[in-house]
């Protein structure tokens, strides 16, 4: 079992407050860079605003501000052990918008109507690529919509091919749909370093619900596709769920479960953990972010995913705002892209 759900349940219904004495041994284990459990994880969580009440504007409940401060400041140290004040920028270069899938909360859903489709030539995806190049970028996640007819694995190794050939891009990492191993394979031989796949929820309900129909309707082959990166040679793996389609606290201890079960099964921690959270799509059914994060609690789930997975690269986007990426910068984000254009041919555009 890759995530045991029911055992995310469980410890997400303990309604005892945690005492200081119990959340500061927690986060004296992890100054010492070993990671936490989900029971660990679950403690802190018990120590910050409660979901419901900050979206009714109740008094937080938990030991913030007292244990706010802790977790952050625990989180800054972990990060400057690791990483020191190193900070990776990348960009990303999305390939294509012509996708098969109807995912709610996204533009690209194979509904809109109002999406403006493009997908790139080899031709157009190597000038994208000089064009990053040429504001400094060495390190690009090349991202593609779910089209077996467009975007599907030899034209993604044309691209690959073509831009380590005709540019100095050091690294391409991939975001793209869950493959099997054999085109896995050959995505690894071709040079991609990271290949990412995002749950987007690890809630089963949640995620039947976002995902009516399409290709990106079978949770379990999305939930395995890390699996199948392993066993075709993989060992810099990218995970993350969408933060605003259910409880983050969830979310959160089922992101550090799957990342353990990583580690446990085959001896890899993931390379990267994201954190985008749910903005409004033009196009999109889902017109209100149905579980909203604040500010405040984003700082601490982003210092929460570094103390659980020290060794991560936890990954901050252009979704927010430079204020937000200054502070998270500081209390765990190790890895932000700059400057994206999220329509294909976007930077060239520009």
């Amino acid at each position: 079992m890759i995530i045991d759900i029911e055992k995310i349940k469980v410890l997400l219904s303990d309604s005892e407050l945690p005492s200081i004495a119990d959340a500061t041994l927690i986060l004296d284990r992890a100054s010492n860079l070993k990671g936490l459990s989900l029971e660990d994880v679950a403690v802190l969580m018990g120590t910050v605003p409660d979901l419901r009440a900050e979206r009714s504007g109740a008094v937080e409940s938990g030991l913030s501000p007292l244990m706010r401060n802790k977790i952050l400041d625990t989180a800054c140290q972990v990060k400057e052990a690791i990483f020191g004040r190193r900070v990776v920028l990348f960009a990303p270069l999305y390939l294509s918008n012509e996708c098969v899938n109807i995912c709610l909360y996204c533009g690209f859903r194979a509904e809109n109507r109002e999406a403006a489709r493009k997908t790139l030539s080899v031709k157009e995806a190597v000038r994208e690529a000089k064009t990053l190049e040429a504001k400094g970028y060495k390190r690009v996640l090349l991202v593609a919509a779910e089209n077996p007819a467009k975007s599907n694995i030899d034209y993604i190794l044309k691209v690959v091919k073509a831009i380590y050939s005709e540019t100095d891009i050091r690294i391409l990492h991939l975001n793209a749909a869950p493959m099997p191993v054999d085109d896995l394979k050959r995505l690894k031989e071709a040079g991609i370093g990271v290949f990412q796949v995002f749950q987007e929820t690890y809630h089963p309900e949640t995620y039947q619900m976002m995902h009516p129909s399409g290709r990106k309707k079978d949770y379990s082959y999305r939930l395995s596709a890390m699996d199948r990166a392993i066993d075709a040679g993989f060992d810099d793996l990218g995970i993350g769920a969408l933060l605003g389609l259910y409880d983050w606290r969830f979310e959160v201890l089922a992101t550090i479960a799957h990342a353990r079960y990583l580690k446990e099964k085959y001896g890899i921690w993931p390379h990267t953990i994201s954190v985008p959270r749910l903005r409004p799509a033009t196009g999109s059914a889902v017109k209100e972010t149905p579980y909203p994060v604040s500010d405040k609690v984003f700082k601490l789930i982003v210092a929460i995913y570094r103390l659980a997975v020290p060794t991560a690269g936890v990954v901050v986007s252009t979704r927010e705002g430079a204020d937000l990426r200054r502070d998270v910068l500081a209390v765990g984000a190790s890895q932000i892209s700059a400057g994206s254009k999220t329509e294909p041919g976007g930077y060239k555009e520009d």
